[in-house]
């Protein structure tokens, strides 16, 4: 294949994840396709990305992330430019997109705070599309758990455009009514780390325990903001590095004059559990000693009979207070831990089953396989080979790359 240019063009601000888009971008490249020269200013990096640092008859290909459309995405197109967007639109731009699966963040936000201890939920977010779609996601696992409605407070463009003591002070008197006269704990989806850091600061004016009375859970898992705090934030993982990598592999088949779906959806990564909505926070210190012991042990092989040790108290006692407390039984919990663990190990696919079932704390591979498949109605198999998921908006047909204009 002839030597390629390829426009890495981000209509976003610098920040953690356009870094692990172009991480994504840069292995593929690197494995695939030899002879990808990246504009970059050799003065500033940053410069990268901000459009229309070549004219675009220099270009062959673009990765753009916009929602909506704009002057250099028009140039380009007009062109006849490969182009692929890495950010879910607003309205249909006429080019394929990579993005996350925003549904599936919802869903794995509603999992994670169906606790027995939480008695209601909250979602907040920015009142647009990406927005609504992880709130669909959120309340449709929320229905079928079991669970009521959750609140909802979007936060309007006038809103967001405000004062951080306004926007705090609006927050705020919906935790206080919310919270007021409650006692279990209220579950809080932020739409992102920064929304959920937001709800963590106000939690703590209003003099709420964290997370005995409020469990906040956000998204992107960004290290730095979910460290911030005084309490860490739970937060679930967007796989950016996967998007920018699927990304290059559909624009290195539009150069090829191949043709791809026009919406390719990212699996998110499982939650990453923080103080924030930890789920060793309970009234009771025997089952919260048992949860604790729990979580450090049972990827260590632990059994019920050996964490009895732990506790001054019946088996048969624990395992009552245990399941009315918790809502699973001793050995439920240690299953989840270890499951838990397992799925994060599939999803990265660098062991076979017989040392995941060891690193998890399974006597062996074939019990690891056998609790695997009752706790997650698949085998590990169906996981690990889980190809990434193509949905095509209203049944659209795929994008074919433009027919090239020749150059000036």
């Amino acid at each position: 294949m002839s030597k390629q240019r390829v426009l890495v063009e981000l209509g976003l601000p610098y920040h953690q994840h356009t870094r692990e888009y172009i991480w994504g971008i840069y292995d593929y490249a690197q494995r695939n396709a030899d002879g990808w020269e990246f504009v970059t200013d050799p003065f500033d990096f940053y410069e990268t990305f901000r459009p229309g640092m070549l004219p675009v008859e220099k270009v062959d290909a673009a990765f753009v992330a916009t929602r909506l459309p704009g002057p250099r995405l028009a140039e380009l197109r007009q062109a006849g430019k490969p182009i692929v967007n890495l950010a879910h639109p607003e309205e249909n731009l006429g080019v394929p997109c990579v993005t996350a699966d925003d549904i599936q963040v919802g869903r794995y936000a509603a999992e994670h705070l169906d606790q027995p201890a939480v008695q209601q939920t909250l979602f907040v977010g920015p009142e647009f599309r990406r927005s609504l779609v992880r709130l669909e996601g959120f309340r449709a696992e929320l229905l079928r758990r079991g669970r009521p409605e959750p609140e909802v407070l979007f936060e309007s463009e006038d809103m967001r455009s405000g004062s951080a003591a306004r926007r705090q002070k609006h927050l705020g008197s919906l935790l206080r009514r919310l919270t007021h006269g409650q006692s279990g704990r209220l579950g809080v989806f932020a739409f992102s780390d920064s929304f959920g850091h937001a709800v963590l600061k106000c939690a703590e004016q209003l003099g709420l325990t964290i997370p005995e009375q409020i469990a906040v859970i956000g998204t992107d898992n960004d290290p730095l903001i979910c460290s911030l705090g005084r309490v860490p934030l739970t937060s679930i993982g967007m796989n950016f590095r996967k998007t920018g990598y699927v990304a290059a592999e559909l624009l290195h088949a539009l150069l090829r004059g191949e043709s791809v779906a026009p919406v390719t959806l990212i699996d998110p990564q499982r939650p990453v559990e923080r103080l924030s909505s930890s789920h060793l926070a309970v009234n009771d210190p025997l089952i919260a000693k048992a949860l604790t012991v729990i979580q450090e042990q049972a990827l260590n092989g632990l059994r019920v009979k050996e964490l009895m040790a732990y506790l001054p108290i019946s088996r048969r006692t624990l395992e009552i207070r245990f399941r009315s407390v918790v809502g699973r039984s001793l050995h439920e919990e240690i299953e989840r831990i270890r499951i838990e663990k397992a799925l994060s190990l599939l999803e990265e696919d660098k062991w076979p089953n017989s040392r995941i079932a060891q690193a998890c704390g399974f006597s062996s591979a074939t019990r690891f396989e056998q609790a695997f498949r009752q706790a997650m109605g698949k085998r590990p198999s169906q996981i690990r080979n889980r190809k990434v998921e193509v949905k095509s908006a209203h049944g659209a047909k795929a994008v074919t790359p433009p027919k090239r204009r020749p150059s000036r």
